[in-house]
Protein backbone atom coordinates (compact mmCIF):
# COMPACT_ATOMS: atom_id res chain seq x y z
CA UNK A 1 0.00 0.00 0.00
CA UNK A 2 2.87 2.38 1.12
CA UNK A 3 4.83 1.87 -2.60
CA UNK A 4 1.11 2.10 -4.76
CA UNK A 5 0.73 5.66 -2.32
CA UNK A 6 4.14 7.16 -3.40
CA UNK A 7 4.08 5.64 -6.70
CA UNK A 8 1.03 7.20 -7.27
CA UNK A 9 2.33 10.77 -5.74
CA UNK A 10 5.15 10.38 -7.77
CA UNK A 11 3.43 10.59 -11.05
CA UNK A 12 0.86 13.42 -9.70
CA UNK A 13 4.48 14.98 -9.54
CA UNK A 14 6.14 13.91 -12.69
CA UNK A 15 3.14 15.27 -14.57
CA UNK A 16 3.00 18.83 -13.47
CA UNK A 17 6.41 18.63 -13.86
CA UNK A 18 5.63 17.99 -17.32
CA UNK A 19 3.20 20.32 -17.53
CA UNK A 20 5.32 23.12 -16.39
CA UNK A 21 8.20 21.99 -18.75
CA UNK A 22 5.46 22.82 -21.57
CA UNK A 23 4.36 26.06 -20.76
CA UNK A 24 7.69 26.63 -20.48
CA UNK A 25 8.25 26.07 -24.09
CA UNK A 26 5.27 27.57 -25.03
CA UNK A 27 6.26 30.98 -23.95
CA UNK A 28 8.98 31.16 -26.60
CA UNK A 29 8.82 28.54 -29.34
CA UNK A 30 11.65 28.56 -31.80
CA UNK A 31 8.96 28.34 -34.82
CA UNK A 32 5.09 27.66 -35.25
CA UNK A 33 6.22 24.19 -35.71
CA UNK A 34 7.36 24.03 -31.87
CA UNK A 35 4.64 26.32 -30.82
CA UNK A 36 1.91 23.45 -32.13
CA UNK A 37 4.07 21.15 -30.37
CA UNK A 38 3.65 22.47 -27.10
CA UNK A 39 0.56 23.61 -27.44
CA UNK A 40 -0.06 19.61 -27.94
CA UNK A 41 2.48 18.59 -25.42
CA UNK A 42 0.52 21.21 -22.36
CA UNK A 43 -2.90 19.26 -23.70
CA UNK A 44 -1.58 16.50 -22.98
CA UNK A 45 0.08 16.49 -20.07
CA UNK A 46 -3.21 18.28 -18.83
CA UNK A 47 -4.96 15.11 -19.75
CA UNK A 48 -2.96 12.59 -17.81
CA UNK A 49 -2.64 15.34 -14.71
CA UNK A 50 -6.64 14.80 -14.71
CA UNK A 51 -6.73 11.00 -15.11
CA UNK A 52 -4.34 10.56 -12.17
CA UNK A 53 -6.07 13.00 -10.04
CA UNK A 54 -9.05 10.80 -10.36
CA UNK A 55 -6.68 8.57 -7.73
CA UNK A 56 -6.67 10.94 -5.60
CA UNK A 57 -9.82 9.74 -3.70
CA UNK A 58 -8.49 6.22 -3.19
CA UNK A 59 -4.74 8.14 -2.59
CA UNK A 60 -6.09 9.91 0.72
CA UNK A 61 -8.51 7.14 1.68
CA UNK A 62 -4.72 5.33 1.81
CA UNK A 63 -2.75 7.68 3.59
CA UNK A 64 -4.01 7.68 6.81
CA UNK A 65 -3.26 4.53 6.66
CA UNK A 66 0.08 4.48 5.58
CA UNK A 67 1.30 6.97 7.90
CA UNK A 68 -0.46 5.52 10.84
CA UNK A 69 2.50 2.13 9.68
CA UNK A 70 4.90 4.92 9.63
CA UNK A 71 8.31 4.96 6.94
CA UNK A 72 9.41 7.44 4.74
CA UNK A 73 6.84 6.35 2.25
CA UNK A 74 4.00 8.23 3.53
CA UNK A 75 6.21 11.54 4.20
CA UNK A 76 7.12 11.66 0.92
CA UNK A 77 3.35 11.04 -0.48
CA UNK A 78 2.47 14.35 1.38
CA UNK A 79 5.22 16.53 -0.13
CA UNK A 80 4.50 14.81 -3.30
CA UNK A 81 0.84 15.90 -2.64
CA UNK A 82 1.98 19.90 -1.61
CA UNK A 83 3.35 19.93 -5.21
CA UNK A 84 0.92 19.18 -7.13
CA UNK A 85 -0.90 21.68 -4.94
CA UNK A 86 1.43 24.06 -6.19
CA UNK A 87 1.59 23.16 -10.04
CA UNK A 88 -1.66 21.42 -10.46
CA UNK A 89 -4.41 22.73 -7.59
CA UNK A 90 -7.63 21.86 -10.24
CA UNK A 91 -6.84 18.41 -9.40
CA UNK A 92 -8.14 18.68 -5.61
CA UNK A 93 -11.25 20.70 -6.69
CA UNK A 94 -13.41 17.92 -6.57
CA UNK A 95 -12.05 16.22 -3.28
CA UNK A 96 -10.71 19.84 -1.40
CA UNK A 97 -13.38 19.60 1.65
CA UNK A 98 -12.14 16.19 2.39
CA UNK A 99 -8.31 16.97 1.73
CA UNK A 100 -9.39 19.81 4.29
CA UNK A 101 -10.28 18.08 7.03
CA UNK A 102 -8.12 15.00 6.30
CA UNK A 103 -4.68 17.06 6.39
CA UNK A 104 -5.94 19.09 9.13
CA UNK A 105 -6.94 16.11 11.26
CA UNK A 106 -3.22 14.74 10.43
CA UNK A 107 -1.47 18.24 11.41
CA UNK A 108 -2.74 17.67 14.81
CA UNK A 109 -2.16 14.07 15.44
CA UNK A 110 0.34 13.23 18.51
CA UNK A 111 1.08 10.05 16.50
CA UNK A 112 2.73 11.60 14.42
CA UNK A 113 6.20 13.01 13.96
CA UNK A 114 6.74 16.71 13.77
CA UNK A 115 7.71 16.59 9.89
CA UNK A 116 4.32 14.59 8.76
CA UNK A 117 2.27 16.82 10.47
CA UNK A 118 3.89 19.70 8.79
CA UNK A 119 3.80 18.12 5.84
CA UNK A 120 0.58 17.64 5.63
CA UNK A 121 -0.12 21.14 6.92
CA UNK A 122 1.71 22.28 3.80
CA UNK A 123 -0.27 20.77 1.99
CA UNK A 124 -3.89 22.87 2.80
CA UNK A 125 -1.20 26.28 2.80
CA UNK A 126 -0.32 25.64 -0.53
CA UNK A 127 -3.83 24.87 -1.63
CA UNK A 128 -5.07 28.05 -0.11
CA UNK A 129 -2.57 30.50 -2.02
CA UNK A 130 -3.22 28.61 -4.71
CA UNK A 131 -7.09 28.82 -4.74
CA UNK A 132 -7.90 31.06 -2.14
CA UNK A 133 -11.16 31.46 -3.34
CA UNK A 134 -12.30 27.97 -3.62
CA UNK A 135 -10.64 27.22 -0.29
CA UNK A 136 -13.29 29.96 1.34
CA UNK A 137 -15.78 28.06 -0.22
CA UNK A 138 -15.08 24.96 1.98
CA UNK A 139 -17.55 25.62 5.23
CA UNK A 140 -15.69 26.65 7.76
CA UNK A 141 -11.92 26.83 6.30
CA UNK A 142 -10.33 29.91 7.67
CA UNK A 143 -11.75 28.88 11.52
CA UNK A 144 -10.56 25.34 10.45
CA UNK A 145 -6.70 26.86 9.68
CA UNK A 146 -6.72 29.18 12.34
CA UNK A 147 -7.98 26.88 14.99
CA UNK A 148 -5.20 24.23 13.75
CA UNK A 149 -2.38 26.53 13.11
CA UNK A 150 -2.62 27.89 16.65
CA UNK A 151 -2.37 24.54 18.06
CA UNK A 152 0.70 24.12 16.53
CA UNK A 153 2.21 27.44 17.68
CA UNK A 154 2.19 26.25 21.05
CA UNK A 155 4.07 23.53 20.89
CA UNK A 156 7.59 25.33 21.57
CA UNK A 157 9.98 23.35 23.83
CA UNK A 158 10.32 24.43 27.54
CA UNK A 159 14.51 25.06 26.93
CA UNK A 160 14.74 29.15 26.13
CA UNK A 161 18.51 29.06 26.70
CA UNK A 162 19.21 28.18 22.92
CA UNK A 163 16.77 30.70 21.85
CA UNK A 164 18.35 33.49 23.65
CA UNK A 165 21.70 32.95 22.81
CA UNK A 166 21.02 32.81 19.40
CA UNK A 167 22.05 35.74 17.07
CA UNK A 168 19.03 36.02 14.26
CA UNK A 169 19.70 38.34 11.16
CA UNK A 170 16.77 40.38 12.54
CA UNK A 171 15.08 41.72 16.21
CA UNK A 172 12.01 40.57 15.20
CA UNK A 173 12.46 37.02 13.69
CA UNK A 174 11.86 34.47 16.33
CA UNK A 175 14.47 32.14 14.64
CA UNK A 176 13.36 28.75 15.66
CA UNK A 177 16.79 27.21 15.81
CA UNK A 178 16.14 24.53 18.47
CA UNK A 179 14.38 21.44 16.95
CA UNK A 180 11.79 21.35 18.91
CA UNK A 181 10.27 24.48 18.00
CA UNK A 182 10.54 24.22 14.26
CA UNK A 183 6.47 22.87 14.01
CA UNK A 184 5.87 26.06 15.98
CA UNK A 185 8.04 28.47 13.69
CA UNK A 186 6.17 26.96 10.46
CA UNK A 187 2.98 27.17 11.77
CA UNK A 188 3.65 31.27 12.63
CA UNK A 189 4.80 31.59 9.15
CA UNK A 190 2.11 29.76 7.80
CA UNK A 191 -0.69 32.12 9.71
CA UNK A 192 1.22 34.54 7.74
CA UNK A 193 1.31 32.67 4.36
CA UNK A 194 -2.88 32.02 4.89
CA UNK A 195 -3.86 35.32 6.38
CA UNK A 196 -2.59 36.80 2.92
CA UNK A 197 -3.88 34.67 0.75
CA UNK A 198 -7.44 34.57 2.28
CA UNK A 199 -6.44 38.61 2.26
CA UNK A 200 -7.75 38.35 6.09
CA UNK A 201 -11.22 36.91 5.01
CA UNK A 202 -12.77 35.24 8.28
CA UNK A 203 -9.61 35.25 10.22
CA UNK A 204 -10.10 37.78 12.60
CA UNK A 205 -13.47 36.51 13.78
CA UNK A 206 -11.69 33.19 14.02
CA UNK A 207 -8.60 34.45 16.45
CA UNK A 208 -10.41 36.83 18.75
CA UNK A 209 -11.99 34.84 20.44
CA UNK A 210 -9.34 32.21 20.69
CA UNK A 211 -6.84 34.62 21.79
CA UNK A 212 -8.60 35.32 25.29
CA UNK A 213 -8.40 31.50 25.76
CA UNK A 214 -4.77 31.51 24.76
CA UNK A 215 -4.01 34.50 27.19
CA UNK A 216 -5.11 32.89 30.17
CA UNK A 217 -3.47 29.85 29.66
CA UNK A 218 -1.45 28.09 32.09
CA UNK A 219 2.18 27.29 29.80
CA UNK A 220 3.66 30.53 28.27
CA UNK A 221 3.80 28.84 25.28
CA UNK A 222 -0.14 29.58 24.71
CA UNK A 223 0.58 33.12 25.20
CA UNK A 224 3.73 33.20 22.94
CA UNK A 225 1.49 32.11 20.50
CA UNK A 226 -1.49 34.64 20.71
CA UNK A 227 0.95 37.36 20.69
CA UNK A 228 2.69 36.40 17.75
CA UNK A 229 -0.62 35.59 16.14
CA UNK A 230 -1.49 39.12 16.75
CA UNK A 231 1.69 40.25 15.09
CA UNK A 232 1.08 37.99 11.73
CA UNK A 233 -2.43 39.21 11.33
CA UNK A 234 -2.58 42.68 12.11
CA UNK A 235 -1.36 43.67 8.44
CA UNK A 236 -3.94 41.87 6.59
CA UNK A 237 -6.64 42.16 8.96
CA UNK A 238 -6.13 46.08 10.40
CA UNK A 239 -10.17 47.08 9.87
CA UNK A 240 -11.39 44.05 11.74
CA UNK A 241 -9.23 44.56 14.49
CA UNK A 242 -9.39 48.03 14.99
CA UNK A 243 -12.33 48.24 17.40
CA UNK A 244 -10.13 46.11 19.66
CA UNK A 245 -6.66 47.54 19.71
CA UNK A 246 -7.13 48.54 23.35
CA UNK A 247 -7.99 45.26 24.28
CA UNK A 248 -4.58 43.85 22.21
CA UNK A 249 -2.35 46.21 24.36
CA UNK A 250 -3.43 44.96 27.24
CA UNK A 251 -2.58 41.54 25.61
CA UNK A 252 0.64 42.99 24.93
CA UNK A 253 1.48 45.02 28.05
CA UNK A 254 0.81 41.80 30.37
CA UNK A 255 3.20 39.72 28.10
CA UNK A 256 5.70 42.20 28.38
CA UNK A 257 5.60 41.74 32.00
CA UNK A 258 6.31 38.61 31.78
CA UNK A 259 9.03 36.35 33.49
CA UNK A 260 9.72 34.10 30.50
CA UNK A 261 11.73 36.12 27.81
CA UNK A 262 10.02 34.70 24.79
CA UNK A 263 6.99 36.28 26.17
CA UNK A 264 8.23 39.48 26.31
CA UNK A 265 10.09 39.28 23.18
CA UNK A 266 6.68 37.97 21.16
CA UNK A 267 4.97 40.86 23.37
CA UNK A 268 7.46 43.82 21.62
CA UNK A 269 7.13 42.20 18.46
CA UNK A 270 3.32 41.98 18.18
CA UNK A 271 3.37 46.20 19.90
CA UNK A 272 5.97 46.79 16.66
CA UNK A 273 3.75 45.49 14.29
CA UNK A 274 0.87 47.12 15.52
CA UNK A 275 2.14 50.37 15.26
CA UNK A 276 3.23 49.88 11.82
CA UNK A 277 -0.38 49.30 10.92
CA UNK A 278 -2.44 51.27 14.03
CA UNK A 279 -1.81 55.08 13.72
CA UNK A 280 -3.94 55.55 17.18
CA UNK A 281 -1.48 53.66 19.05
CA UNK A 282 0.75 56.50 18.42
CA UNK A 283 -1.76 59.40 18.43
CA UNK A 284 -3.18 57.79 21.76
CA UNK A 285 -1.81 54.98 23.57
CA UNK A 286 2.01 56.05 23.45
CA UNK A 287 1.82 56.47 26.88
CA UNK A 288 1.41 52.82 27.32
CA UNK A 289 3.19 51.74 24.44
CA UNK A 290 6.48 54.05 24.41
CA UNK A 291 6.85 52.89 28.41
CA UNK A 292 6.62 49.16 27.43
CA UNK A 293 9.27 49.53 24.58
CA UNK A 294 11.50 51.44 27.01
CA UNK A 295 11.83 48.85 29.49
CA UNK A 296 12.33 46.12 27.00
CA UNK A 297 15.55 47.89 25.82
CA UNK A 298 16.72 47.39 29.02
CA UNK A 299 16.03 44.15 29.13
CA UNK A 300 18.16 41.35 30.31
CA UNK A 301 17.59 39.18 26.90
CA UNK A 302 19.64 40.99 23.93
CA UNK A 303 16.41 39.44 21.74
CA UNK A 304 13.77 41.45 24.05
CA UNK A 305 16.30 44.35 23.53
CA UNK A 306 16.35 44.35 19.48
CA UNK A 307 12.60 43.84 19.11
CA UNK A 308 11.76 46.52 21.26
CA UNK A 309 14.24 49.06 19.71
CA UNK A 310 12.67 48.51 16.16
CA UNK A 311 9.30 48.62 17.74
CA UNK A 312 10.35 52.18 19.32
CA UNK A 313 11.48 53.09 15.50
CA UNK A 314 8.42 52.31 14.29
CA UNK A 315 6.08 53.92 17.11
CA UNK A 316 8.35 56.97 16.24
CA UNK A 317 7.76 57.01 12.70
CA UNK A 318 4.02 57.83 13.12
CA UNK A 319 4.87 60.33 15.96
CA UNK A 320 5.00 64.07 16.05
CA UNK A 321 8.16 65.69 17.27
CA UNK A 322 5.82 67.55 19.90
CA UNK A 323 5.13 64.06 20.78
CA UNK A 324 7.91 61.94 20.97
CA UNK A 325 10.04 64.50 22.92
CA UNK A 326 9.26 63.99 26.49
CA UNK A 327 10.60 60.51 25.86
CA UNK A 328 13.16 61.77 23.95
CA UNK A 329 15.86 61.79 26.61
CA UNK A 330 15.38 58.18 28.25
CA UNK A 331 15.01 56.77 24.85
CA UNK A 332 18.29 58.12 23.59
CA UNK A 333 20.11 57.34 26.95
CA UNK A 334 18.79 53.47 26.43
CA UNK A 335 20.10 53.44 23.13
CA UNK A 336 23.39 54.93 23.69
CA UNK A 337 23.79 52.49 26.62
CA UNK A 338 22.79 49.28 24.36
CA UNK A 339 25.44 50.43 22.03
CA UNK A 340 27.94 51.35 24.71
CA UNK A 341 27.66 47.15 25.58
CA UNK A 342 29.20 46.09 22.69
CA UNK A 343 26.04 43.82 21.64
CA UNK A 344 25.65 41.72 19.13
CA UNK A 345 25.34 42.85 15.42
CA UNK A 346 21.20 42.13 15.15
CA UNK A 347 21.14 44.23 18.32
CA UNK A 348 23.63 46.82 17.33
CA UNK A 349 21.69 47.15 13.73
CA UNK A 350 18.02 47.50 15.93
CA UNK A 351 19.26 50.48 18.14
CA UNK A 352 21.19 51.93 14.83
CA UNK A 353 17.76 51.93 13.02
CA UNK A 354 15.94 53.53 15.84
CA UNK A 355 18.80 56.05 16.28
CA UNK A 356 18.17 57.02 12.80
CA UNK A 357 14.22 57.36 13.11
CA UNK A 358 14.59 59.39 16.23
CA UNK A 359 17.25 61.77 14.63
CA UNK A 360 14.60 62.44 11.76
CA UNK A 361 11.78 62.88 13.99
CA UNK A 362 13.39 65.28 17.03
CA UNK A 363 14.92 67.30 14.22
CA UNK A 364 17.36 70.03 15.85
CA UNK A 365 16.48 68.74 19.41
CA UNK A 366 19.32 66.12 19.29
CA UNK A 367 21.72 68.94 18.43
CA UNK A 368 22.88 68.95 22.10
CA UNK A 369 23.57 65.17 21.55
CA UNK A 370 25.14 64.88 18.59
CA UNK A 371 28.86 64.86 20.46
CA UNK A 372 27.88 61.75 22.31
CA UNK A 373 26.53 59.97 19.45
CA UNK A 374 28.73 60.77 16.23
CA UNK A 375 32.12 59.21 17.41
CA UNK A 376 30.58 56.04 18.38
CA UNK A 377 28.33 55.91 14.80
CA UNK A 378 31.56 56.62 13.22
CA UNK A 379 33.70 53.95 15.33
CA UNK A 380 30.99 51.10 14.99
CA UNK A 381 30.86 51.70 11.49
CA UNK A 382 34.32 51.14 10.88
CA UNK A 383 33.79 48.20 12.48
CA UNK A 384 30.96 46.78 10.69
CA UNK A 385 32.81 47.49 7.78
CA UNK A 386 36.04 45.29 8.63
CA UNK A 387 33.27 42.73 10.25
CA UNK A 388 31.83 42.45 6.64
CA UNK A 389 28.41 43.27 8.65
CA UNK A 390 27.18 45.05 5.84
CA UNK A 391 23.35 45.14 7.07
CA UNK A 392 24.81 46.95 10.02
CA UNK A 393 27.19 49.18 8.09
CA UNK A 394 23.66 50.26 5.92
CA UNK A 395 21.91 51.39 9.24
CA UNK A 396 24.86 52.71 10.72
CA UNK A 397 25.18 55.22 7.44
CA UNK A 398 21.58 56.05 7.91
CA UNK A 399 21.85 56.97 11.46
CA UNK A 400 25.14 58.73 10.70
CA UNK A 401 23.64 61.21 8.28
CA UNK A 402 19.99 61.36 10.19
CA UNK A 403 22.17 63.37 13.41
CA UNK A 404 24.10 64.87 10.90
CA UNK A 405 20.97 66.43 8.69
CA UNK A 406 19.37 67.06 12.29
CA UNK A 407 21.90 68.26 14.37
CA UNK A 408 22.47 71.06 11.38
CA UNK A 409 25.72 72.82 10.51
CA UNK A 410 26.99 74.72 13.86
CA UNK A 411 27.12 71.17 15.61
CA UNK A 412 28.50 69.61 12.41
CA UNK A 413 30.62 71.60 10.93
CA UNK A 414 33.56 71.25 13.35
CA UNK A 415 33.63 67.90 12.92
CA UNK A 416 32.45 67.86 9.30
CA UNK A 417 35.97 66.28 8.08
CA UNK A 418 36.80 63.47 10.27
CA UNK A 419 32.71 62.27 8.92
CA UNK A 420 33.24 62.81 5.21
CA UNK A 421 36.85 62.14 4.47
CA UNK A 422 36.92 58.40 5.43
CA UNK A 423 33.20 58.08 3.48
CA UNK A 424 34.37 59.57 0.41
CA UNK A 425 37.81 57.53 0.89
CA UNK A 426 35.81 54.24 0.93
CA UNK A 427 33.71 55.19 -1.82
CA UNK A 428 36.70 55.55 -3.99
CA UNK A 429 38.82 52.81 -2.67
CA UNK A 430 36.17 49.93 -2.63
CA UNK A 431 33.78 50.18 -5.13
CA UNK A 432 33.31 47.18 -6.09
CA UNK A 433 32.71 45.71 -2.44
CA UNK A 434 30.12 48.75 -1.71
CA UNK A 435 28.67 47.50 -5.09
CA UNK A 436 28.76 43.63 -4.35
CA UNK A 437 27.28 44.42 -0.57
CA UNK A 438 24.75 46.33 -1.33
CA UNK A 439 26.15 49.58 0.18
CA UNK A 440 26.92 51.90 -2.61
CA UNK A 441 23.16 54.08 -2.56
CA UNK A 442 23.10 54.01 1.09
CA UNK A 443 26.81 55.28 1.37
CA UNK A 444 25.83 57.81 -1.45
CA UNK A 445 22.34 58.58 0.71
CA UNK A 446 24.79 59.50 3.37
CA UNK A 447 26.78 61.75 1.54
CA UNK A 448 23.79 63.87 0.64
CA UNK A 449 22.52 64.29 3.94
CA UNK A 450 26.03 65.52 4.94
CA UNK A 451 26.55 67.97 1.83
CA UNK A 452 24.07 70.65 3.30
CA UNK A 453 25.04 71.09 7.18
CA UNK A 454 28.71 70.95 5.71
CA UNK A 455 28.28 73.71 3.12
CA UNK A 456 30.37 74.75 0.72
CA UNK A 457 33.65 72.89 1.53
CA UNK A 458 31.74 69.49 0.71
CA UNK A 459 31.86 70.88 -3.09
CA UNK A 460 35.21 69.46 -3.56
CA UNK A 461 34.35 66.19 -2.05
CA UNK A 462 31.32 65.98 -4.86
CA UNK A 463 34.11 66.96 -7.54
CA UNK A 464 35.84 63.94 -6.86
CA UNK A 465 32.64 61.63 -6.78
CA UNK A 466 30.54 62.88 -9.45
CA UNK A 467 32.50 61.08 -11.87
CA UNK A 468 31.34 57.92 -10.51
CA UNK A 469 27.90 59.04 -10.59
CA UNK A 470 27.74 60.00 -14.34
CA UNK A 471 29.33 56.46 -14.83
CA UNK A 472 26.92 55.04 -13.26
CA UNK A 473 24.12 57.36 -15.13
CA UNK A 474 25.20 56.51 -18.47
CA UNK A 475 25.23 52.65 -17.86
CA UNK A 476 23.44 51.06 -20.94
CA UNK A 477 21.70 47.75 -19.09
CA UNK A 478 21.05 45.12 -21.42
CA UNK A 479 17.49 44.44 -22.62
CA UNK A 480 16.37 41.77 -24.95
CA UNK A 481 12.74 41.58 -26.33
CA UNK A 482 10.85 39.24 -27.94
CA UNK A 483 7.70 38.01 -28.96
CA UNK A 484 5.87 35.46 -26.85
CA UNK A 485 2.24 33.67 -26.84
CA UNK A 486 1.59 33.53 -23.05
CA UNK A 487 2.41 35.00 -19.69
CA UNK A 488 3.55 33.02 -17.10
CA UNK A 489 1.75 32.69 -14.16
CA UNK A 490 4.58 30.85 -12.45
CA UNK A 491 6.62 33.58 -11.68
CA UNK A 492 9.68 32.11 -12.98
CA UNK A 493 12.02 34.26 -13.61
CA UNK A 494 16.36 34.26 -13.71
CA UNK A 495 18.72 36.01 -11.54
CA UNK A 496 19.87 39.26 -12.07
CA UNK A 497 17.08 39.59 -14.89
CA UNK A 498 13.68 41.40 -14.55
CA UNK A 499 10.46 40.48 -16.87
CA UNK A 500 8.13 42.60 -18.21
CA UNK A 501 5.14 41.76 -20.54
CA UNK A 502 3.16 44.00 -22.64
CA UNK A 503 0.18 42.66 -24.97
CA UNK A 504 1.91 42.76 -28.87
CA UNK A 505 -0.93 44.32 -31.44
CA UNK A 506 -3.66 41.22 -30.17
CA UNK A 507 -1.66 38.85 -30.54
CA UNK A 508 0.78 37.74 -27.57
CA UNK A 509 2.65 39.26 -25.30
CA UNK A 510 5.98 41.47 -26.02
CA UNK A 511 8.62 40.29 -23.22
CA UNK A 512 11.15 43.05 -22.36
CA UNK A 513 13.71 41.64 -19.98
CA UNK A 514 16.03 43.60 -18.56
CA UNK A 515 19.33 43.23 -16.44
CA UNK A 516 18.37 44.04 -13.32
CA UNK A 517 21.73 44.74 -11.58
CA UNK A 518 22.75 47.15 -14.56
CA UNK A 519 19.35 48.74 -14.24
CA UNK A 520 19.60 49.34 -10.58
CA UNK A 521 23.52 51.19 -11.07
CA UNK A 522 21.78 53.33 -13.40
CA UNK A 523 19.33 54.18 -10.93
CA UNK A 524 21.06 54.99 -8.47
CA UNK A 525 23.71 57.00 -9.82
CA UNK A 526 20.79 59.43 -11.42
CA UNK A 527 18.77 59.52 -7.80
CA UNK A 528 21.99 59.97 -6.38
CA UNK A 529 22.59 63.07 -8.69
CA UNK A 530 18.98 64.57 -7.78
CA UNK A 531 19.85 64.04 -4.20
CA UNK A 532 23.41 65.97 -4.14
CA UNK A 533 21.79 68.55 -6.12
CA UNK A 534 19.37 69.19 -3.65
CA UNK A 535 21.17 69.18 -1.09
CA UNK A 536 23.90 71.49 -2.16
CA UNK A 537 21.37 74.28 -3.69
CA UNK A 538 23.77 77.01 -5.34
CA UNK A 539 27.04 75.09 -4.56
CA UNK A 540 25.35 72.52 -7.30
CA UNK A 541 26.13 75.65 -9.83
CA UNK A 542 29.87 74.59 -10.73
CA UNK A 543 28.59 70.59 -11.24
CA UNK A 544 25.74 71.93 -13.54
CA UNK A 545 26.90 71.54 -17.02
CA UNK A 546 28.24 68.03 -16.93
CA UNK A 547 25.08 66.61 -14.73
CA UNK A 548 22.29 68.41 -17.26
CA UNK A 549 23.93 67.01 -19.83
CA UNK A 550 23.48 63.87 -18.61
CA UNK A 551 19.97 63.79 -17.15
CA UNK A 552 18.52 65.74 -20.42
CA UNK A 553 19.81 62.21 -22.59
CA UNK A 554 17.63 60.59 -19.90
CA UNK A 555 14.61 62.08 -19.83
CA UNK A 556 13.39 60.08 -22.66
CA UNK A 557 14.75 56.96 -21.33
CA UNK A 558 11.60 54.46 -22.32
CA UNK A 559 13.13 51.13 -19.80
CA UNK A 560 12.35 52.62 -16.40
CA UNK A 561 10.22 55.36 -14.91
CA UNK A 562 12.35 56.27 -12.27
CA UNK A 563 15.00 57.06 -14.53
CA UNK A 564 13.07 59.60 -16.65
CA UNK A 565 11.22 61.02 -13.27
CA UNK A 566 15.20 61.55 -11.44
CA UNK A 567 16.55 63.45 -14.63
CA UNK A 568 13.71 65.64 -14.85
CA UNK A 569 14.88 66.37 -11.20
CA UNK A 570 18.39 66.73 -11.80
CA UNK A 571 17.22 69.50 -14.64
CA UNK A 572 14.97 71.15 -12.51
CA UNK A 573 17.43 70.84 -9.62
CA UNK A 574 19.84 72.37 -12.16
CA UNK A 575 17.79 75.60 -13.29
Amino acid sequence: RQAALASLAALLRTSAAAEQEAERELRSPADDKARKAAKASRKAQKAIGQSLGEGLPAMLGALEGALQAGGTDATAALESLAEVAENQPRLFRPVLPQVVEGMASLAVSAQLPATQRIAALEVVVTLAETQPKLCLKVEGFAARMVSTLLSRMVTLGEDCGEWDEAEPPDGMADDDCAEDDLEAGYAAEALDRVVSALEGAGVAEALLPQLEALANGAAWQQRHAALVAVGMVCETCAASLLPHLAALLSLVASGASAPEPRVRWAACFALGLLSDEFEQLSAQHHATALPLLLRGIGDASRRVQAASALGVSNLASQMEREALEPYAQQLLAALHGLLAASPPHYVAFAAASTLSQLFDTLGDGVAPVYATFMPMLRSYFEGAIGAKAHRLAAALLSAIGSLAAAAGEEAFQPDAEATVAPLVELLLRQRPMLCESSLLEPLHACLARLAAPMGAPFGRYFAVVLPTLLEAAGVEPEVQTDVVEEQPADGEEEEHIDTHYVPHKGCGFLRVRVNSAQMEEKLMGVSALHEYADALGAGFAPFVPACVEAASSLLGYKFHPRVRTSSAFVMGDAV
